[in-house]
């Protein structure tokens, strides 16, 4: 006896008797369950084909929330790195003696040249 033999929904017929949709749904369910969070239990293929949409939207969702995480820690990083040449070169500018003036300019030079090398 193989799962296919197996009786299904209360003994009514076995997964081989059963429909093509009813089959096509299962396997998809079952695919998509193994690749996530457990917990979706369908009976009948309306539930499953409930389960799988879910779980694709659960996907997108996911893959959506990782990217924006991703990339909004990917410009704190690139506005910390900033933040940290610039301070080294007003230090810089402050112990060279450098007049206030001069340091303006240069501060205002570096940070359009640091707005370039972003793009």
């Amino acid at each position: 006896m193989s799962w296919m033999d197996t009786n299904i929904q209360s003994g009514r017929a076995s997964f081989a008797e059963s429909t093509r949709s009813y089959q096509y749904w299962t396997a998809m369910h079952w695919s998509m369950a193994q690749a996530s969070v457990p917990g979706l239990i369908a009976v009948n293929t309306w539930e499953r084909v409930a389960c799988v949409w879910l779980r694709l939207v659960d996907k997108i969702f996911n893959i959506t929330l990782i990217s924006a995480l991703s990339a909004t820690m990917v410009g704190v990083t690139m506005t910390s790195k900033r933040s940290v040449e610039l301070r080294k070169l007003g230090q810089f500018l402050r112990t060279s003696g450098v007049t206030r003036r001069t340091a303006v300019r240069v501060r205002k030079a570096a940070i359009k040249r640091l707005a370039q090398s972003d793009v």
